[in-house]
């Protein structure tokens, strides 16, 4: 449950269903090794919902200067990236020499990219990111940070 509520540990499934494909994700918890639950992986989508450390550490103000989600959308913006490319270059027909890219992501990869992260795009690379978080004098704030705003429209033309 834990490693499923970590951001950084969400990116790392995420990024390994869509090059690899979901089928050989193994979860070791109490009740032993196990391939990981459809409905596991799908929550993992969910990156910037996960839980970031800076956001969690004790003794600062957690404001969302200080949070380090930021650090994730260069490398969840180049999944996208290859995602799309790969997309595209599945659903070209006339040029034959594209379908023959060097894209090392898999058949099962690009389908999980295609049906489950595609769909939902808007939750998995969210424009914008809303943190609440406790003051050190222990009022609630809110702040809001830009993640990918317009990058996904910029990429997409």
């Amino acid at each position: 449950e834990s490693y499923q509520r970590q951001a950084w540990c969400r990116a790392e499934v995420l990024a390994h269903c869509c090059a690899h494909g979901p089928e050989d994700v193994l979860i070791f918890d109490d009740t032993g090794l196990r391939v990981a639950s459809a409905e596991w992986l799908l929550m993992m989508r969910y990156v910037f919902e996960g839980e970031f450390p800076c956001c969690s550490q004790r003794g600062h103000e957690n404001r969302l200067g200080d949070c380090r989600s930021n650090l994730l959308v260069m490398p969840m913006l180049a999944l996208y990236c290859d995602g799309i490319g790969d997309t595209l270059a599945t659903v070209s027909t006339s040029l034959i020499m594209l379908t023959q890219s060097k894209s090392e992501s898999s058949p099962s990869g690009l389908h999980f990219f295609q049906t489950k992260v595609l769909p939902e795009k808007d939750r998995v690379f969210p424009p914008r990111l809303r943190r609440t978080y406790r003051n050190k004098d222990g009022k609630v704030r809110s702040e809001e940070q830009e993640l990918f705003a317009d990058f996904l429209k910029v990429v997409a033309k």
